[in-house]
């Protein structure tokens, strides 16, 4: 008979393949969809230009909004 501790360690690395599985699937899933791009643009304008001042959360997203809604009839 197996003491629970023992079968805990056997799956051990299964339950870390799959956290790793789900984690790089969340994060597949937050670049298709958009959800990290303040993230990136955080982190490309600490690299790029750290001593200008950034937008906040709710001022990219509303940029973002105006950039994408602003030329719906396909001129741009």
């Amino acid at each position: 008979m197996c003491r629970p501790s023992s079968t805990l360690q056997r799956w051990a690395p299964v339950r870390t393949d799959v956290k790793q599985f789900l984690s790089a699937g969340l994060s597949l899933l937050r670049g298709v969809t958009g959800d990290d791009a303040y993230e990136k643009y955080v982190a490309h304008y600490e690299r790029t230009q750290p001593e200008h001042p950034m937008l906040g959360a709710a001022e990219f997203f509303q940029a973002q909004l105006e950039q994408k809604w602003n030329c719906v009839s396909g001129c741009c």
